[in-house]
């Protein structure tokens, strides 16, 4: 979470009849102070995502390889 440094973090796991994958996994999602928990979500499919959210994307991607790395 040092990556992120989050106000936060979501943890959530589906399972039961929400089930639809055939392995386990869990969401921990770094949450931060005023934003909105249904913005990670799209109920009708569509993906809007401006081009700063891109850009903010593509930042995460490469904190997440670059740490992965250092790790191994």
């Amino acid at each position: 979470m040092n990556m992120f440094v989050p106000d936060g973090v979501t943890i959530c796991q589906n399972g039961g009849v929400f089930d639809e994958l055939t392995h386990f996994h869990m969401h921990v999602i770094p949450r931060y102070n005023g934003q909105n928990f249904a913005e990670f979500f799209s109920v009708d499919g569509e993906i809007n995502i401006e081009e700063k959210e891109i850009e903010r994307l593509e930042e995460t991607k490469r904190k997440i390889i670059d740490t992965i790395e250092a790790r191994i």
